[in-house]
C-alpha cells in the first residue's frame, strides 16, 4: 500500500519512518517555512511534574516519554549518533516547602502505570545549585531523574534520513489533498498527482489551510513562542538538568557546547507573524534571570521563533477523520510536540497501515465535538467560554414587554442546557478563565475575589477583555 504524509516536522518524519518500516510505499511532502515548531522547540521530555490534570493528555505525554529510550536506541543502532537526546534529569522548582512536597507527591502518583520517573528526590538549595550552578540562592527543587531533553531538529533530520534508507520518497514542495466523493485519494505536490491509500496530515499550525479545501475544519491555531539561546563560555552544560520553575511556566534547557535555552513566550492571536519582539525577548530573559541570575554574563546567541499548533484543548488531535475515508490527522500537539511527536507518528503510521494502535483514540478525535469527555473533567452548562447560552430575543408583543425588568423579555436571556465538556477558545492557554459554577449559576471565582465586586460588573486582575460586558448576561 502507499501512504502519503504531509508535513516534515517531528510528527511527519516519525510517521514516514514508521510507515516505511511497516512495509508501506511512503511519500512525504513538506516545505521549509519560517516558524517551524520542531526546529524552535526546547525539547523537554518530562511530563510527570506538569500541573495539567487532563488524564488523556497525560496518557499521551507519558506514552511519548516512555517511547523515547527505545526510539533512540534503534536510531543509534542504525548509525545515528547525534540526536541531541540525553537523560539529564529535571529540577521542578518549588515556591515553598508545602509546594515542594506537593510536587513530589504528584510525580510519585503519576508514575504508577506510566513511564518510570527514576529517583524522585527533594533537594535543598546547595544540592540544586551543585547540579545547575547559575541558580539563585534559596531555591529548593524536586529532582526527577528520568527527565530528558532532545534537539528536535536533529531528531527530525535523523528520522528523515532513516526513512529514506527504508525507501521513503521525501519531497520538498507545496502539497494539496485530493478528494473523490467520501474518500481522500492522494496528494498533489507542485502540480504532480500522487495516488495513495492513506494520507496523514501532520502539517502543524498550517494544517487548517491544508484540510479546508476538502471540507474538513480543525480547530488549530498558531501560538507564537520566542526562545532565547545563550552561551556560557567554558561551562560544561552538557549534563546540567532541565530547570522548570513552577510559578511561571518558563524553563531552562542546557545542551552541549556551553549552550542554555531559555523559554518561552506563549503568544496567542499573533497569526504567523514571525518576528522577535522586544517585549517577548525581555520576558524570556527576565524570567530566566529571576531563577538563574548566574546567566547574566551569558552571551545571547539567537532567539528562535516557532508556531505551536494549538488545538481546542491540551490534548493532541490524533486519529481517522470520520466521514472521509483514507484521511488521518496527527496534529495539534501544542507545547508538548517534542514529547509526544515521535509516539504520535508511530500511532498515525499504524492507522495508515490498517493496524490496531493498541489504545482507544476517542479522546483525541480530530473532530472536537466527537471527543470523549475525560473522567473527572470539569463540565459546564451548554454554552461557550464559560457562560450560559442565549436564545434569540422573544418577539415583542407590546411595548410593556420592553420594560427593563431583568433586561426585559425582549432581551437576550440565559438558558439552561445539557451538561457537556467545555473546550477553551482556540489558542487560549490562560489559566485565568473562571469555570462555570453550577451551584450558583455563575462563574466560579477564586476565594480571594469579592463576589460583590464581581456582581457589580467590574474587571478582575487577569480577566479576559470584555468579561465585564459578558457578565451582564450571566444568570444571577
Amino acid at each position: 500500500m502507499r501512504v502519503a504524509v504531509v508535513g516534515a516536522g517531528i510528527v511527519g518524519a516519525s510517521t514516514a519512518w514508521h510507515a516505511a518500516g511497516l512495509g508501506a510505499d511512503v511519500v512525504l511532502a513538506g516545505r521549509a517555512q519560517p516558524g517551524e515548531a520542531t526546529a524552535a522547540g526546547a525539547g523537554i521530555v518530562c511530563p510527570w511534574a506538569s500541573e495539567n490534570d487532563d488524564p488523556d493528555w497525560f496518557r499521551a505525554a507519558a506514552e511519548g516519554a516512555r517511547y523515547y529510550p527505545g526510539l533512540v536506541a534503534e536510531l543509534t543502532e542504525a548509525g545515528e549518533r547525534s540526536l541531541g537526546h540525553r537523560t539529564v534529569g529535571a529540577l521542578a522548582l518549588a515556591a515553598d516547602d508545602a509546594d515542594l512536597y506537593r510536587i513530589r507527591q504528584r510525580v510519585l502518583e503519576r508514575r504508577r502505570g506510566a513511564a518510570d520517573t527514576g529517583e524522585v528526590d527533594l533537594l535543598d538549595t546547595s544540592a540544586a545549585r551543585s547540579l545547575f550552578p547559575p541558580l539563585a540562592p534559596g531555591l529548593h527543587a524536586v529532582r526527577i531523574a528520568a527527565g530528558a531533553r532532545v534537539d528536535g531538529g536533529r531528531l527530525r533530520d535523523a528520522l528523515l534520513r532513516q526513512a529514506r534508507w527504508r525507501g521513503a520518497d521525501v519531497r520538498s514542495g507545496r502539497a494539496a489533498l485530493l478528494r473523490t466523493g467520501d474518500r481522500v485519494t492522494g496528494v498533489e505536490v507542485d502540480g504532480e498527482r500522487i495516488a495513495a491509500d492513506a494520507v496523514v496530515v501532520a502539517a502543524g499550525a498550517w494544517a487548517p489551510e491544508l484540510l479546508a479545501p476538502v471540507g474538513i475544519t480543525v480547530r488549530i491555531a498558531p501560538q507564537r513562542g520566542q526562545i532565547a539561546h545563550l552561551s556560557l563560555p567554558g561551562a560544561g552544560t552538557g549534563r546540567w538538568p532541565v530547570v522548570m520553575p513552577r510559578a511561571t511556566g518558563h524553563y531552562l534547557v542546557p545542551f552541549d557546547g556551553s549552550r542554555v535555552v531559555a523559554g518561552a513566550t506563549r503568544e496567542s492571536g499573533t497569526g504567523f507573524d514571525h518576528r522577535v519582539t522586544a517585549g517577548g525577548l525581555a520576558e524570556v530573559l527576565a524570567e530566566a534571570l529571576a531563577v538563574a541570575p548566574g546567566l547574566a554574563d551569558a552571551t545571547h546567541l539567537e532567539t528562535r521563533v516557532g508556531f505551536r499548533p494549538v488545538g481546542p484543548d491540551i490534548r493532541p488531535l490524533l486519529g481517522r477523520v470520520p466521514g472521509l475515508d483514507g484521511l488521518i490527522v496527527a496534529d495539534g500537539l501544542g507545547p508538548t510536540g517534542l514529547t509526544v511527536g515521535p509516539w504520535a507518528g508511530r500511532v498515525a503510521a499504524l492507522l495508515a497501515a490498517g493496524a490496531d494502535p493498541g489504545l482507544d483514540l476517542g479522546a483525541y478525535d480530530p473532530v472536537p465535538d466527537r471527543r470523549t469527555v475525560p473522567a473527572g473533567a470539569r463540565r459546564t452548562r451548554e454554552g461557550a467560554r464559560g457562560r450560559a447560552p442565549t436564545h434569540p430575543p422573544l418577539p415583542t408583543l407590546c411595548p410593556l414587554l420592553m420594560l427593563p425588568i431583568r433586561g426585559g423579555l425582549g432581551a437576550r436571556r440565559p438558558i439552561r442546557g445539557p451538561w457537556r465538556y467545555e473546550a477553551p477558545p482556540i489558542g487560549d492557554t490562560s489559566r485565568n478563565r473562571y469555570p462555570y459554577d453550577v451551584r450558583f449559576g455563575r462563574p466560579a471565582l477564586p476565594r480571594a475575589v469579592d463576589r460583590r465586586r464581581h456582581r457589580s460588573g467590574q474587571e478582575h486582575p487577569g480577566d479576559n477583555p470584555g468579561a465585564a460586558a459578558r457578565r451582564r448576561h450571566l444568570p444571577r
